[in-house]
């Protein structure tokens, strides 16, 4: 292929995968947004689930018109976010199992309110039915909704990392891709030259047996095996030296070189055809005339000290601009020293070539080198090399903006210098790992610009082609919004969004355990069920907003009444309970349930009403000496000790 096809096709390609690395880039970050929405959207359901699952208790107490119709609104907010559309969860089982509870919700919801508030058995028992029904169902889309955020967060994870293999292997492609364009350059373009240049030092030392031995079949190569031919049929007739000189002039008048001599005194003794490309020049008339006179004062400004150096003995190399057949061009020159046998220098050979399109295509190489490197530093990622010697070859500018380090500092040095020994300790496991072969990924912190970040890192071995580490490449990306997602829904799996309180969830995981110490340490506990007197005229007389604020308050003074060791929790509207441990007296709890009264008793003082709360308790004690007790027997007296409370006039204490 010539050089010039070569080049070009080498450039289009480099072109194409550049434009089709952005596409792929830009692919891959679109699915991980889409992961992410996906993601918050089911974070969304899953609370208002969680906000359902609360006003059906709510009903289930109060049967309340007001309770029924937030019921209803939230139903349909949820059945609104569930409606198809969201083609990447057509398949998960989670939402399909949500949206079938949320189209049978409203119909039991619908046959519970149907049913006549009357105390006759008949209908409680059919009311209780509907109630355990809704609240199993509406329990059930709860599990769904964890079930359904868990899965599009593990989607999400897998967009992530299909993202940073698309963002690391893209600058790698476009890195080999400059590679083999500087491999082509070199071994199609340089090379070629140089063994040119080489030559005809050989062949003005007197050296006519050298030879290139080209078979590259492009410009350089024909252009080798003329040279070859040249010197060939120099040695061939050295006894003719007209005739050889005539062959002489006819090879250098057709190779695509400037070819000369000139002696000491700075005159050509010889010039080729191709020195008619030049403006105004007849190789003929050059014969005799000094440099000077023959390429000008602009000329000569350049190449007079090239000839002054090669007179002087030494090889020299360099380019200038000219006009080459009308055009503006740059021309690279060797001047090669004619040293006699006793080491005088007696003229020079000049040859000339047209360097153009080498030049030209050596700057699309650096704007292609440009374009990879504006890609790996606007990448919110750190992107690193490290050779085999753990010595570091390559940093993305994302360094400096994460961390504040200058990269052109660290380049060449250790590993352990860049990023301190005791972050070097912590990681010379992973990285020697890595450059045995083995991918190894981990999570940590860093902490640069006052910003601490939780990141992931990948080390991935760098192979050559027999399989032998080079070193590795490192990618660390920041995960902080996805650790500060996941300890966000931690806590709103376990803890009420109003109160701050543990929710039912996290107080059925603490009762057991609270059972399981009293049987090995002996000592008692206690249960307390709590709610707040009159609660329902509080949201009937001054609003929801007004109730709410009453909630918190209860709560806090709860909260304060009982011990560091001991438990609060909120169950459902204003129902609370309260798990009392290490108790070696059954006094302790009554004390303890008349300072919770007192302290309710105190004015409250929300949005500017100064309300009087009072509480009923329900406690269950239950020794350790006395056998095992089911949570849900505990919960169950500990609730008939309050409805004996509020039998005797509210704002006392019961125990069962």
């Amino acid at each position: 292929m010539r050089i010039r096809s070569l080049l070009l096709a080498a450039i289009v390609a480099a072109a194409v995968l550049g434009t089709l690395a952005a596409g792929v880039v830009t692919t891959a970050a679109s699915l991980e947004n889409a992961a992410a929405e996906t993601q918050s959207r089911a974070q969304n359901v899953s609370h208002e689930v969680t906000g359902l699952l609360t006003l059906t208790q709510e009903y289930a107490r109060y049967m309340e018109p007001r309770a029924a119709e937030q019921w209803h609104l939230r139903q349909a907010s949820i059945a609104k976010a569930l409606q198809p559309g969201d083609e990447a969860q057509q398949g998960n089982g989670a939402v399909a199992g949500l949206r079938s509870l949320a189209r049978d919700l409203p119909e039991l919801f619908s046959r519970l309110e149907e049913i006549p508030k009357t105390s006759e058995s008949f209908d409680m028992r059919r009311r209780e039915a509907l109630l355990d029904q809704l609240l199993t169902s509406t329990q059930a889309m709860s599990d769904y909704a964890d079930q359904w955020f868990q899965d599009v967060a593990v989607a999400r994870q897998r967009a992530q990392k299909r993202f940073q293999i698309v963002a690391f292997t893209t600058p790698m492609v476009m890195l080999l891709m400059f590679m083999l364009l500087t491999w082509v350059v070199r071994q199609r373009l340089l090379l070629p030259v140089q063994r040119l240049a080489e030559a005809a030092a050989l062949v003005g030392e007197g050296h006519l047996g050298h030879r290139i031995s080209s078979d590259a079949p492009d410009e350089l190569g024909e252009l080798a095996r003329r040279f070859d031919a040249m010197t060939a049929a120099v040695s061939a007739s050295r006894d003719q030296a007209a005739h050889a000189a005539k062959r002489l002039r006819a090879v250098t008048d057709n190779l695509p070189t400037m070819i000369a001599y000139v002696d000491r005194d700075e005159r050509f003794r010889f010039a080729n055809d191709q020195y008619r490309r030049l403006p105004g020049i007849d190789p003929a008339s050059l014969i005799g005339k000094t440099v000077k006179e023959g390429l000008g004062d602009e000329a000569y400004a350049v190449v007079g000290p090239c000839l002054a150096a090669t007179f002087a003995g030494e090889r020299q190399q360099f380019e200038r601009m000219s006009l080459v057949d009308g055009k503006p061009s740059w021309l690279r020159s060797e001047y090669l020293p004619d040293i006699d046998e006793h080491g005088q220098v007696l003229g020079l050979y000049a040859m000339t070539i047209d360097v153009t399109e080498r030049r030209e295509a050596g700057a699309r190489l650096r704007d292609s080198e440009t374009r990879l490197r504006q890609i790996t530093d606007n990448l919110p990622v750190l992107i690193s090399y490290v050779d085999s010697q753990q010595r570091l070859a390559f940093a993305n500018a994302t360094f400096k903006s994460w961390l504040g380090v200058e990269t052109e500092g660290m380049i060449g040095r250790p590993m352990c210098e860049v990023v301190g020994t005791q972050t070097f300790e912590a990681r010379r496991d992973k990285m020697e790992r890595a450059l045995q072969g083995e991918r190894v990924e981990f999570e940590g912190e860093i902490t640069g610009q006052g910003v601490t970040r939780a990141t992931q890192t990948a080390y991935i071995p760098d192979r050559d082609a027999d399989g032998t580490v080079q070193g590795l490449y490192a990618l660390t990306s920041d995960v902080s919004s996805l650790k500060r997602v996941e300890q966000q829904l931690k806590a709103l799996a376990r803890f009420d969004t109003l109160t701050g309180l543990p929710n039912r969830l996290h107080y059925n995981e603490k009762l057991p355990e609270a059972l399981a110490r009293s049987a090995r340490t002996g000592n008692g506990v206690a249960l307390m069920f709590l709610d707040i007197d009159h609660f329902k005229a509080i949201n009937d007389s001054l609003g929801h907003a007004t109730g709410d604020a009453v909630l918190k308050e209860f709560a806090k003074r709860l909260q304060k009444s009982v011990r560091a060791t001991d438990t609060v929790a909120r169950l459902a509207g204003d129902e609370f309970v309260a798990i009392l441990e290490g108790l070696h007296d059954v006094a302790v709890v009554t004390l303890m349930a008349d300072k919770i009264i007192a302290e309710m008793n105190m004015p409250f003082i929300v949005d500017e009403h100064i309300l009087k709360v009072t509480t009923s308790v329900g406690i269950s004690y239950h020794s350790a000496h006395a056998g095992e007790v089911s949570p849900d027997a505990l919960l169950d007296r500990a609730d008939k000790a309050l409805y004996e409370a509020k039998s005797a006039g509210r704002n006392v204490h019961r125990m069962a």
